[in-house]
């Protein structure tokens, strides 16, 4: 009898923790697929535009359990960037973090997001895709 009450509290245990790790990996994936959404509707546009840069401006998409402040240096493609958030917010990201935050520290994030530039209305990529996963 104790034996049967040892076998069924370790399947349990299991249960649990099995459980744990197909949460973690879940939100980590829609967490994954939001981010790179935000990426992808950066704006790149054909002609400068107040100095701004995508490739720097994507490169400051920083990821991370607590907002980020300060810009970084450089430049990174779409498919780098991308690989970057996969990098940081592995399956099991949500085992040992109870959140992850998504910052831009870049000078231009308040044209990107809210106000556009004289040829161009705001682009709004983190509006939009909150619209989109919460609709």
């Amino acid at each position: 009898m104790a034996n049967d009450a040892q076998e069924w509290a370790n399947s349990i245990s299991e249960w649990c923790a099995d459980s744990q790790q197909d949460a973690s990996a879940a939100v980590a994936s829609k967490a994954r697929e939001l981010y790179k959404m935000v990426v992808q509707l950066s704006p790149s546009p054909s002609y400068t535009v107040g100095g701004y840069s995508k490739g720097h401006f994507i490169k400051n998409y920083r990821i991370g359990p607590f907002p980020q402040v300060g810009e970084v240096a450089g430049t990174e493609t779409e498919s780098q960037t991308l690989a970057r958030i996969d990098y940081q917010i592995p399956d099991e990201y949500f085992l040992v973090n109870e959140k992850v935050t998504m910052t831009n520290s870049t000078p231009y994030i308040e044209e990107i997001e809210y106000k556009g530039w004289k040829r161009t209305g705001a682009y709004m990529p983190i509006a939009t895709v909150l619209s989109m996963f919460l609709n």
